[in-house]
């Protein structure tokens, strides 16, 4: 049995995926950037709680 929480630890699901948490992700900031190969996407919580990727 798995006892790690996916807010502390990224986990495996089912299909070998990896589970992060957004508020781990996230960390208090409302917005993050990744740079993914040679491109920046931004990462951005809404006033209603969604999460919006913008390239």
């Amino acid at each position: 049995m798995n006892n790690t929480s996916p807010q502390s630890n990224p986990t495996r699901g089912t299909d070998n995926s990896r589970r992060i948490n957004s508020q781990s992700l996230l960390a208090g900031a409302k917005e993050i950037l990744i740079q993914h190969a040679d491109q920046i996407y931004r990462l951005r919580e809404t006033r209603s709680g969604k999460l919006i990727m913008h390239k």
